[in-house]
C-alpha cells in the first residue's frame, strides 16, 4: 500500500510539473504570437499611410499637371509671337 501510494504521489507531482511546463510554453507562444500580431498591425498601418500619402501625391500632380496646361495655353493665346519663334 505504502509503495502504491508513493507511486500515485510521485505521478502526481510528475504531472504537475509537466503540466506546467507544458502551460509554460503554450503562454510562450501565446505571447509570442501576440507580438507577431502587434508588428503585423503596425506595418499595416504604415502600408495604409504610406498609400494615403502616395494617393494624395497622384491627385496633386494631376491639378498641378492641370494648371501647368492652363498655364500654357493662356501664354500661347497671349503671346503668339513667342510661340511661333520657339516652335
Amino acid at each position: 500500500m505504502e509503495k502504491d501510494n508513493n507511486k500515485l504521489v510521485k505521478f502526481i507531482e510528475d504531472d504537475n510539473k509537466q503540466t506546467t511546463k507544458v502551460t509554460k510554453e503554450a503562454d510562450d507562444a501565446m505571447k509570442e504570437r501576440k507580438a507577431i500580431e502587434v508588428k503585423i498591425k503596425t506595418r499595416e498601418q504604415k502600408i495604409n499611410g504610406i498609400m494615403s500619402d502616395i494617393d494624395k501625391n497622384i491627385d496633386q500632380l494631376s491639378a498641378l499637371e492641370d494648371h501647368k496646361k492652363f498655364l500654357f495655353s493662356i501664354f500661347r493665346r497671349e503671346n503668339a509671337m513667342w510661340v511661333e519663334k520657339v516652335e
